[in-house]
């Protein structure tokens, strides 16, 4: 974990790791648009020379939240990307994003001329990943949700997986619109036919609530354990904790580990629960519990910080920042 501590912090790590320069706002949009070109080039796999794109725009600005917001979907997309990259986690870049929506007007008027740009080339150009990103901001930004279901559906039918996957989940969950499982499931099922790797998460979930298709826990855990092994953090989070309800603490604990590796808070948590106890075959630990305790505090979890304090080991025992 090179990125603990609170968002502000990390923050501050990736300002000094990424070498800010000041290039300037051409440069920024001129190497974000290389990208989504890129992207549009091999959209069932984002390269990473798209994301090295990114990682350079962001290194020129590092507020400059449409080149974020398509990282960050990037590895949703394909996981791998960030693994191999040693990348923050989505959930930190998400973290990021939302502080900087909320605190940085100069930021967002930035974002927002960005994506009016992306809108005037759409009128007379459309592509995949510009029609992606101008729904993403509206997504994930202004959260104006039915605005931009249409753009992820262009997205869609030029083949952006991306588009595919968050048409399914907006359309699923109802928001600024109508639920609609049919369409949702449909969009959903599309991008996993093309690689897509957070749409097998979020089809589990589908199958393990029984929402849009018929209740089946074994079909969920399936794609639970198949995007996870593909590096979807959330899938191996909601898999541990299906094991973990049915008693299988082993199994659990495995997918446990891999999602604390990519830095799911909740899975932090969880697994230092287990390691505070003894079960049938996991062995207490109660100083890995510790670590834990403090690493999900670090991130801002207060229940976390108070089961910490009860553990009475000394100060020094969870010091390190990466788990053994």
């Amino acid at each position: 974990f090179e990125h603990v501590g609170t968002h502000t912090a990390r923050r501050h790590t990736w300002q000094v790791v990424m070498q800010v320069d000041s290039s300037g706002a051409a440069a920024v949009e001129r190497l974000t648009l290389a990208a989504l070109d890129q992207w549009d080039a091999h959209l069932t796999q984002p390269p990473e020379t798209a994301a090295t794109c990114l990682r350079e725009a962001i290194a020129c600005d590092q507020v400059f939240l449409p080149a974020w917001l398509a990282l960050r979907a990037m590895f949703f997309q394909a996981p791998r990307l960030r693994d191999v990259a040693r990348e923050p986690s989505t959930f930190a870049i998400m973290a990021l994003v939302d502080e900087t929506a909320l605190d940085d007007v100069d930021a967002l008027c930035a974002g927002q001329r960005f994506v009016d740009s992306l809108l005037a080339q759409c009128a007379h150009h459309s592509t995949p990943s510009r029609e992606f990103l101008v729904g993403l901001w509206m997504d994930k930004v202004t959260k104006d949700f039915a605005a931009a279901v249409p753009f992820y559906e262009r997205a869609a039918d030029l083949g952006h997986p991306a588009g595919m996957c968050n048409a399914g989940v907006l359309l699923t969950q109802g928001k600024g619109l109508p639920i609609d499982y049919g369409r949702g499931i449909a969009f959903l099922e599309r991008a996993m036919g093309v690689g897509h790797v957070n749409s097998r998460f979020n089809l589990a979930v589908h199958y393990e609530n029984g929402t849009g298709k018929p209740r089946d826990l074994a079909c969920a855990a399936r794609l639970y354990r198949e995007a996870a092994d593909d590096g979807d953090i959330s899938a191996a989070y909601n898999l541990a904790l299906m094991l973990d309800h049915e008693g299988d603490s082993r199994g659990a604990c495995e997918m446990y580990h891999s999602a604390v590796d990519g830095g799911h808070v909740d899975a932090m948590f969880n697994l230092a629960l287990l390691y505070s106890r003894r079960s049938n075959h996991v062995a207490a630990d109660p100083r890995m519990a510790t670590k834990l305790f403090q690493l999900a505090a670090d991130y801002g979890d207060s229940e976390a910080a108070q089961k910490r304090q009860t553990m009475h080991l000394p100060r020094q025992c969870i010091l390190p920042a990466t788990l053994e």
